[in-house]
């Protein structure tokens, strides 16, 4: 796996929301059974990725992780300004920047209306685009897209998911060149085994699973922008 920059160290930048955040419970009774629910810090998934990825190169991997409960793509519009025009010289820009948010926005009220609405969605995603074209167009910038909810919450909220689906779209047809997108929506309607072993019983957060399926699924998209 080769790098973009001259810097010694692989640098990773993550703006999330709270679903890259440790969850601070132990324990959690449902369906008559008891289960682990707790994450520490190191077993986040931007903390997995830099683990997967250091096994793969000879440099040392440094992750910054911009984690903020409850923030929304409003957020990454300011973390795209630092991380592409603000932090870093011209030339000196990260390996990978990769955003990743949208839940808790497009969560549904009891109105049936996201937080957040479509409109101001796509406008941040596209604020977020014109900063990285017009700042640094040329590194590698990963989306990871949003993780529809299970069936049980969609038993409350039955249009939960489709709204999912049209923000990823939104999403996706915004991308540009040296932009990819890490597809969870697809990754959870394919794997409907896995749906409720990576989904933490809220229905939207994610349990230790769920961290090792967006770590792996994000590591291999770095692969594939490096080659190997």
């Amino acid at each position: 796996m080769g790098t973009n920059s001259s810097r010694k160290e692989f640098l990773i930048l993550f703006a999330t929301d709270s679903l890259a955040n440790p969850r601070i419970w132990n324990t959690h009774v449902e369906d008559g059974g008891r289960r682990s629910l707790a994450v520490d810090f190191i077993n986040t998934y931007p903390m997995l990725v830099k683990e997967r990825i250091e096994q793969n190169i000879q440099k040392k991997v440094v992750a910054n992780v911009y984690a903020n409960r409850g923030s929304g793509y409003g957020m990454l519009v300011v973390r795209a300004a630092d991380f592409f025009h603000f932090y870093f010289p011209k030339g000196a820009a990260a390996d990978i920047t990769i955003f990743q948010a949208g839940i808790s926005e497009c969560w549904l009220r009891e109105d049936a209306q996201p937080r957040v609405s479509t409109r101001v969605f796509e406008e941040n995603v596209k604020k977020i685009i014109d900063i990285k074209l017009r700042h640094d167009p040329d590194s590698p910038t990963i989306f990871v897209g949003i993780m529809p909810t299970t069936k049980k919450y969609q038993e409350r909220q039955p249009e939960q998911n489709k709204i999912i689906t049209e923000w990823n779209s939104i999403i996706k047809e915004n991308l540009i060149e040296n932009c990819y997108y890490v597809d969870i929506e697809d990754f959870f309607y394919n794997n409907e085994d896995l749906q409720e072993l990576m989904v933490h019983p809220d229905g939207h957060h994610l349990n230790i699973d769920g961290h090792k399926i967006y770590a792996e699924l994000i590591v291999d998209v770095i692969k594939t922008i490096y080659k190997g």
